[in-house]
């Protein structure tokens, strides 16, 4: 009670704007007070200190103790998810990717919407930069990062997927391997995307020629 009384309260305030004050973190702090387990006090509190600049430690301390209780899944992970999206903290993206690859190997379900937007803020070619990419791309183990990136671009396969989809993938796949200490795999790849005649037209153009010239003097 004392967590949803918090979350209504921030409602009204983020949402509706009929009220402002300190009440959503009392109740939310009152209720992690009463259960320091419960699995609501967690998921809000977490969300809510994302969503205001709180601790980002202690904010995904608080999402992890609630998916750790496996209780009212859906909810925690709206909570995670919608909390870490578009966060531009140092780490964020990171977070969302391990939190992706757990729902992905749990067979939990993300509807199209919420991939496209996890794909445009965590490897977008043409706009997520070279640092942001490597923080999603290293969040996880390499066979599990490759996994989890083709369930969120999973709209086409084979002869469906369009030539746009197919260079985005090759290259996310040559960051991986390099970002994975796969030098000479990762120069492979690169090398590919340089040559087709296609890859003059996408905006990641230069980062491949940039990558081609650092691992050539490797």
């Amino acid at each position: 009670m004392q967590a949803h009384l918090g979350w209504a309260h921030w409602l009204n305030w983020h949402i509706a704007e009929r009220e402002f004050g300190p009440s959503a973190e009392q109740n939310l702090r009152a209720a992690m007070e009463l259960d320091r387990s419960n699995v609501y006090a967690n998921a809000m509190l977490g969300n809510w200190m994302l969503q205001n600049n709180g601790n980002f430690q202690e904010a995904i301390g608080h999402l992890n103790t609630a998916v750790a209780t496996g209780r009212a899944r859906p909810l925690v992970r709206e909570m995670q998810v919608g909390g870490l999206l578009h966060d531009e903290v140092s780490g964020a993206r990171a977070e969302l990717v391990k939190a992706i690859n757990d729902m992905r190997k749990n067979g939990e379900s993300l509807d199209a919407g919420e991939k496209h937007r996890i794909l445009g803020f965590c490897y977008d070619a043409g706009v997520t930069n070279p640092k942001e990419l490597a923080e999603s791309l290293s969040a996880v183990p390499e066979d599990d990062g490759w996994k989890t990136y083709l369930w969120l671009d999973d709209a086409r396969e084979g002869e469906q997927m369009g030539k746009t989809q197919s260079l985005n993938r090759d290259f996310i796949y040559a960051n991986l391997l390099e970002v994975s200490g796969k030098r000479t795999e990762a120069l492979e790849k690169y090398r590919l995307l340089q040559r087709d005649p296609e890859t003059k037209h996408f905006s990641f153009r230069d980062r491949v020629d940039d990558a081609v010239k650092r691992l050539s003097r490797g």
